[in-house]
């Protein structure tokens, strides 16, 4: 699988003189319709009632802030890959100055969110059609929300996100 650079997607995305948002967006369509999405299956919890066993453990697992970069290493519009105690982290910068960490790969076919394109809230993940909103988490096109994670920019411009 070739990976697309971010220069590559924009002009595709801004473009697409080859059509391919329309194709994909059949496929998609065609996909669900034919219920062959075989990555549906594994988000459905093959044990519900062990989860809820463990939420108490979860819940008071403790959150440990570190620091990541500086903001200058994540352009406005742009987003970032890190990788913090175990956990692959999304660090988007938006044109608003607003700045949101996310899981790293997208929750449908796990490719790298970090290159996908950011507009005001919104993230669009341009080789799916899909669309989430960075500030509530919540897909805007598609099936999956994001887990986010809480960051700041402290007054030296250091980003820091607790994991």
């Amino acid at each position: 699988m070739e990976r697309l650079s971010i220069a590559k997607i924009r002009a595709i995305v801004a473009d697409d003189s080859e059509g391919i948002g329309e194709r994909l967006d059949r496929e998609i369509a065609e996909s669900k319709a034919a219920d062959q999405d075989p990555w549906k299956e594994a988000y459905l919890p093959t044990a519900p009632n062990r989860f809820a066993e463990l939420l108490p453990v979860l819940a008071c697992r403790r959150m440990t802030e570190r620091k990541l970069a500086s903001l200058d290493d994540v352009p406005p519009g742009e987003g970032r890959n890190f990788a913090v105690s175990g956990e692959k982290i999304a660090v988007f910068h938006t044109r608003g100055g607003q700045v949101n960490a996310t899981q790293a790969e997208c929750p449908h076919r796990a490719g790298p969110l970090a290159d996908g394109l950011v507009g005001g809230s919104t993230l669009i993940w341009p080789l799916h059609s899909w669309k989430f909103d960075l500030s509530t988490r919540q897909a805007l096109l598609g099936e999956c929300g994001l887990k986010t994670y809480p960051v700041r920019v402290d007054p030296a411009g250091q980003i820091w996100v607790s994991v």
